[in-house]
């Protein structure tokens, strides 16, 4: 097997990783409120992601046996092989696409985790109802030990 054939092997094997990396992504937002789901979703998310890392330490190393000393933005400006480039360009586009992704589900669990330290502020009386004397302090009790 040629290197470039190797190469190209293994964007596409990238490739079909983030896809399923975006199938996760996606899991996750249906099962959001769902722990033992969500863990479940996790648990495959953190398999792919050692499986991705792999890939990508092998992508790296064909990568420096076919363009050593070239940037990638200078060996794809340079290389004639159309698949490649295409190839190439598909995992960008997934990666970018994961991206979004992830800064959505991101803001969805904040916004899940604001509703429910509200909630339990609620619950314990944590947010002042009325007005109290200027200078006065007010013991909050809550649930959840907000120290980093």
């Amino acid at each position: 097997m040629l290197v470039r054939d190797a190469f190209k092997e293994i964007i596409e094997q990238e490739t079909d990783i983030i896809e399923q990396l975006i199938e996760c992504g996606y899991q996750k937002q249906a099962v959001i409120t769902d722990i033992e789901q969500l863990t479940a979703v996790v648990e495959q998310e953190r398999e792919l992601l050692i499986n991705l890392e792999q890939a990508e330490q092998e992508r790296c190393q064909l990568f420096d046996v076919i363009a050593s000393g070239q940037s990638p933005a200078q060996w794809l400006a340079a290389t004639d092989d159309q698949e490649l480039v295409l190839k190439i360009n598909q995992l960008k586009t997934k990666y970018e696409q994961l991206q979004e992704l992830n800064q959505l589900n991101q803001q969805l669990l904040a916004e899940s985790l604001a509703f429910v330290q509200y909630s339990l502020n609620l619950l314990v009386d944590d947010l002042p109802l009325t007005y109290s004397k200027p200078g006065t302090r007010t013991v909050k009790k809550s649930i959840i030990d907000r120290k980093v």
